[in-house]
């Protein structure tokens, strides 16, 4: 499995959130993933403003679970915070085969190394059948190949 950084973001205001990306972007990040749930006062504002500072610099962009912005705004993909197969298929057929769709995969409690290689390994081939394009597990992003 192939680790990919992103830059995980949770908008605030505007001129923060905005910042946020600007400083993100200095240092080097490729994609950033935004997260508008607790913005404070214009959502789309803070969105369309992001998504202005990320194209200029050419660096992809997802959103946390608002596959309605993203379909409207025609940003890189979403960020699922919750693995469902049916979101997940639904989300692919909505935004089509370009989009970038990725999924938050839950962390298994009490399970030897052998145990957790064989899960991900399971949940790669799930994911895999299903054309999503990466997952973050216990707070690593992965490439599905």
């Amino acid at each position: 499995m192939i680790k990919r950084s992103q830059c995980s973001i949770t908008a605030s205001d505007v001129d923060n959130t905005v910042e946020a990306c600007r400083r993100a972007i200095e240092a080097g990040e490729e994609w950033i993933r935004l997260d508008l749930k607790a913005a404070i006062g214009d959502a789309d504002k803070i969105f369309d403003e992001s998504i202005a500072v990320c194209r200029e610099a050419n660096v992809i962009l997802t959103l946390v679970d608002d596959i309605d912005r993203v379909e409207n705004r025609r940003v890189h993909g979403v960020h699922l915070s919750e693995y469902d197969e049916n979101r997940l298929r639904e989300t692919r057929e909505r935004l089509g085969a370009n989009a970038i769709i990725g999924v938050a995969v839950s962390r298994l409690d009490d399970v030897d190394e052998m145990a957790e290689t064989t899960y991900l390994e399971q949940m790669l081939s799930k994911l895999r059948s299903l054309d999503i394009d990466y997952f973050s597990y216990d707070g690593e992003d992965y490439l599905v190949e």
